[in-house]
């Protein structure tokens, strides 16, 4: 689930440019699962370092792009791999 309310507050912050959020989204849709295939792989060699930086960024890019759920998970593992 999308919170609207970030998406509507960084499309004001960007001055109503529709099409550079839809840039945005697709660039997050596109890393999303690098990120998440970075984490896991971190896991799988138990290596916390990378697990926590890749935790990081999806837990930043989730919440900009209002994946309120996404982040918060992404935030727990951060936290659990430091």
């Amino acid at each position: 689930m999308i919170d609207e309310v970030v998406i509507v507050a960084l499309k004001e912050s960007l001055g109503g440019d529709d099409a550079l959020i839809q840039q945005l989204i697709d660039l997050y849709v596109t890393d999303s699962p690098k990120q998440f295939a970075d984490a896991s792989a971190a896991l799988l060699q138990g290596d916390q370092a990378s697990l926590a930086r890749a935790a990081h960024s999806l837990k930043s890019t989730s919440a900009s792009m209002g994946a309120a759920t996404v982040s918060a998970l992404a935030r727990d593992l951060e936290q659990q791999a430091k």
